[in-house]
C-alpha cells in the first residue's frame, strides 16, 4: 500500500499549479485498471466496488514513476 505521507506531499499544490494536460481515455483505463488490480489483490469482484474519484499524478518526466510510493 502506498505510504500516505508521500501521497500527500505528491498532491500537495499552490493555487497557482498548472494542471497536467492528459488524456481522458488514458486516466479511465489507468484508473480502471487500478480497481481490477485491486479487487485480484482483495478477492473482491469488479462490480462489487464504487470508484468515487480518480487522481492521476503525472511525472514531469517521462522517466519518473511511482514505484518509490509502494515501498
Amino acid at each position: 500500500e502506498p505510504n500516505i505521507v508521500k501521497v500527500l506531499d505528491l498532491i500537495n499544490c499552490f493555487p497557482n499549479t498548472q494542471t497536467a494536460s492528459m488524456d481522458y481515455n488514458i486516466v479511465e483505463k489507468l484508473s480502471h485498471l487500478c480497481i481490477e488490480l485491486w479487487c485480484e489483490k482483495h478477492n473482491t469482484e469488479v462490480q462489487d466496488v464504487e470508484r468515487i474519484c480518480t487522481l492521476y499524478l503525472k511525472p514531469e518526466k517521462e522517466e519518473d514513476n511511482f514505484t518509490s510510493l509502494f515501498s
